[in-house]
């Protein structure tokens, strides 16, 4: 029996005090299951998923395959969520990061997906930025990074000024190291040849370069152009449409 056949026990409410643009004021209803909140509009045929996380049986991925059922279920045109999926990092052995940060760096799961394979992990499964020109951004970015020389990522982090940040200037410093490490193994690697090597065999620092290096939201500054460039303020307002 399939997933879409033995759906997941869950509970249905009317709320008729939601406020939202999407939904047009009107009375929404709010499905609820172990892992998921999911809530449509029957006026405007929308849904919006509120909250998905792993948890008990049920994975994220077969918990989008429920919303997709409930999406036909109910006729609805589209389906929006904000992306904010992670993969916590538990940084073992790391340097103490700076007053503030005293939360282990999280990965963000769009951006690693994206840089190992070419899609984040909502885009596989159909859901883009509901502003095509981000998207399209979004796209520019992903193909343009994930062939990126890392030789030349290598030089272009040795040549940046000196950071006033010591932990900046320590993350720049374990690049290099692990990007040296990398070509001497495969000479010709891009930058996604080394994201997926360093989940492998350092996995606790890719959230700590994703974080530092490539994470345009963390408010570090990079003062090198070119390291600025690498950066991304990732789409956070993703919609699924004609499900």
């Amino acid at each position: 029996m399939s997933f879409v056949d033995a759906s997941p026990p869950y509970t249905t409410h009317v709320n008729t005090t939601y406020a939202s643009a999407w939904s047009g004021g009107a009375p929404v209803t709010y499905i609820t299951t172990d892992g998921l909140v999911f809530v449509y509009s029957p006026t405007t045929r929308m849904g919006e998923i509120e909250r998905i996380e792993r948890k008990g049986a049920y994975s994220g991925t077969k918990l989008l395959e429920f919303v997709d059922t409930l999406a036909r279920k109910f006729r609805l045109t589209a389906v929006r969520l904000v992306d904010a999926a992670h993969i916590e990092s538990k940084c073992l052995g790391l340097p103490v990061p700076p007053v503030g940060d005293n939360d282990p760096p999280q990965l963000s799961l769009t951006w690693f997906r994206a840089m190992c394979t070419g899609q984040g992990w909502y885009e596989l499964h159909g859901y883009v930025a509901e502003d095509p020109e981000e998207h399209a951004a979004y796209r520019r970015y992903v193909d343009r990074m994930r062939a990126k020389s890392l030789r030349g990522m290598m030089f272009a982090v040795l040549r940046a000024e000196s950071s006033d940040d010591r932990w900046q200037n320590h993350v720049r410093e374990r690049f290099v190291q692990y990007a040296a490490e990398l070509l001497r193994e495969s000479p010709m690697a891009t930058f996604s040849d080394f994201v997926i090597w360093m989940w492998r065999t350092h996995c606790e620092y890719v959230a700590v370069f994703e974080d530092y290096l490539f994470s345009a939201e963390t408010g570090r500054a990079q003062r090198d152009e070119t390291l600025r460039s690498w950066r991304i303020k990732l789409p956070s307002h993703l919609i699924k449409r004609g499900v």
